[in-house]
């Protein structure tokens, strides 16, 4: 996960799941290493961790497609990040202008609290 390790890392997340997308000449190549992240695999991925952290866990999910849309109505809150129509649908809400910083407006988090790269 170009992307998504690194910022796990910063956060101090435990676990990645997605695409991970391969690297050929310092460029993507527009292939993937591993299986498919596909909707079953996400659902199953946010069900697990529910079950690990235990009665009163409260989820979250976000998305933009209909391959996340299991993973949507699986979660206690969900948001469809500049989603289809039909992940818009399925998610308890949206976020169609702004970047990733309107979660945490959303839920109060003070800017001086935020970590940045």
């Amino acid at each position: 996960h170009l992307f998504a390790d690194p910022v796990a890392v910063v956060l101090g997340f435990e676990r990645v799941v997605g695409n991970r997308l391969a690297v050929a000449g310092g460029r993507l190549s527009g292939e993937l290493i591993g299986t498919i992240t596909d909707s079953s695999v996400k659902k199953a991925a946010l069900e697990e961790e529910i079950a690990q952290l235990g009665n009163g866990a409260i989820s979250l999910a976000m998305g933009d497609g209909a391959n996340d849309i299991p993973m949507l109505l699986a979660a206690d809150y969900s948001i469809a990040y500049y989603g289809k129509p039909k992940a818009k649908e399925a998610a308890d809400g949206w976020i169609d202008n702004g970047d990733l910083t309107a979660v945490l407006k959303l839920f109060g988090i003070p800017q001086n609290d935020w970590v940045t790269g």
